[in-house]
């Protein structure tokens, strides 16, 4: 079954009901990739091919983050100005990730008086991102990111089995959408509305519409 859907009908659960995980702290080199292919915007990570690979290990790599405006997903209907999609997976191979042990974290921003510190990362590398044509629109680069600083200081969240929303996007895998948003400047939203689609239009808006839930079951877990 599919993303993104409307979360409303839901069941409180205690956090033992659900597969343990949680973002790892501290500051990390990560070789990415970043691109916008069928005008929506991915920064992928870039292993290198000799580390270590656990394939056991439940979201143990950081794969990629997607970023959306706005929101994609929505609570009770209410829409944010901006989504973040951070995607962990169990092997660095993509011949080796296993849907069962991949997690999708979805992340909401809230328009606040400051820019986001971590965000601001991203935005900095905007300028030099272009659409897909071939391999000569690959932007590589190496960013120093501290993950867990674009995860919001409460981490109650919202669980079902979903999807990715960009193309190839494998289903029934874990998806987290959290409770409370982060906050980003105007300045940093209006940064991703300047990309450009391949048409040369700007990317006004990047999102995939709501799914339906088709029963679904959604939990939520209070941290």
């Amino acid at each position: 079954m599919q993303s993104p859907i409307d979360i409303t009908d839901y069941e409180k659960v205690d956090v033992s009901a659900v597969e343990s995980w949680s973002v790892k702290e501290g500051i990390t080199t990560v070789p990415m990739r970043a691109f916008i292919a069928y005008d929506r915007l991915n920064f992928y990570s870039m292993y290198n091919p000799n580390d270590h690979v656990n394939v056991h290990e439940y979201g143990k790599y950081f794969n990629k983050i997607e970023f959306k405006w706005p929101s994609e997903h929505t609570l009770d209907g209410k829409s944010y100005p901006f989504q973040m999609s951070i995607i962990y997976v169990n092997a660095v191979f993509s011949d080796r990730i296993s849907v069962d042990k991949s997690i999708i974290n979805v992340i909401f921003a809230e328009v606040g008086n400051r820019a986001h510190h971590e965000v601001q990362k991203f935005v900095d590398e905007l300028p030099k991102i272009s659409p897909y044509r071939s391999s000569d629109d690959l932007r590589e680069l190496n960013m120093t990111l501290t993950l867990s600083d674009l995860f919001p200081e409460n981490k109650s969240f919202f669980q079902y089995k979903g999807s990715g929303t960009t193309r190839s996007c494998p289903e029934n895998v874990d998806t987290r959408v959290y409770k409370h948003p982060i906050y980003i400047s105007q300045e940093q939203l209006d940064s991703f509305k300047r990309l450009k689609k391949s048409d040369g239009t700007l990317m006004e808006t990047s999102r995939n519409e709501l799914k339906e839930p088709n029963g679904r079951k959604i939990v939520y877990v209070e941290i």
